[in-house]
């Protein structure tokens, strides 16, 4: 009688199912560990910040006169904000205007024009941001980040608005048009330019009265990268 002819079994059969259960752990040990050192980038990246901040403040302290306030705030901007553009726009004696007295990033010098006084963010006094061309007020509070392109923070000094920190994200296309930026400021960046502007106002509020205790302002200066 002839034998039955042996049939082999599958791989697909062999690996199932503890060669799936298998393939599936290392899968998310794969996805563990690159967001394990997503994470530990991220953290190592709050703790450089932190650490300029610190020293920016330092340095600003130490500012005399509103030229000097400007030469540290430029050269911390290129260093906290490499890959995005802004300027810091200061009000004129008339204060009919806002000139922009430092600019870093990217973007051409035509895009930093002087702005009037009826500028949102000047005139209320309310953080701005938008996600196209047009600025859209929204609250002060920290918990609050939206997805945005434009980021308008108004610097005030004892209650009267001294000028405004302007921030941009830069597009990665070749061509400068703000119809195909695709990336937004993250939440990291918005509360690090929130801390930046405040620790501008203090410097500020130091210059026009040095004897002045700032440590009421240096406790909402702090930043909390979470």
């Amino acid at each position: 009688m002839a034998e039955c002819p042996r049939q082999e079994k599958r791989t697909d059969e062999l690996a199932h199912p503890r060669g799936t259960a298998r393939k599936q752990l290392e899968q998310s040990l794969e996805r563990a560990r690159a967001n394990l050192t997503t994470w530990v980038s991220e953290l190592e990246q709050r703790i450089q910040e932190i650490d300029l901040l610190s020293e920016m403040d330092d340095r600003l302290q130490a500012c005399r006169a509103t030229p000097e306030v400007v030469t540290v705030f430029t050269h911390f901007m290129r260093r906290l904000f490499g890959t995005e553009a802004g300027a810091l726009y200061i009000l004129t004696s008339t204060r009919t205007s806002a000139n922009p007295v430092a600019v870093w990033g990217a973007l051409p010098p035509a895009e930093w024009e002087p702005l009037s006084c009826r500028c949102w963010a000047l005139r209320s006094r309310v953080i701005s941001m938008s996600a196209a061309n047009h600025f859209v007020p929204r609250s002060a509070e920290r918990n609050n980040f939206l997805p945005t392109n434009y980021l308008c923070i108004p610097i005030p000094v004892r209650g009267i608005v001294m000028g405004m920190l302007q921030l941009r994200s830069v597009p990665t296309d070749t061509l400068l048009d703000e119809r195909i930026v695709s990336e937004y400021l993250s939440e990291s960046k918005q509360r690090l330019a929130l801390a930046v502007a405040e620790l501008i106002a203090l410097a500020l509020e130091n210059l026009h009265h040095p004897d002045v205790n700032g440590s009421m302002y240096r406790e909402a200066a702090v930043y909390q990268p979470y």
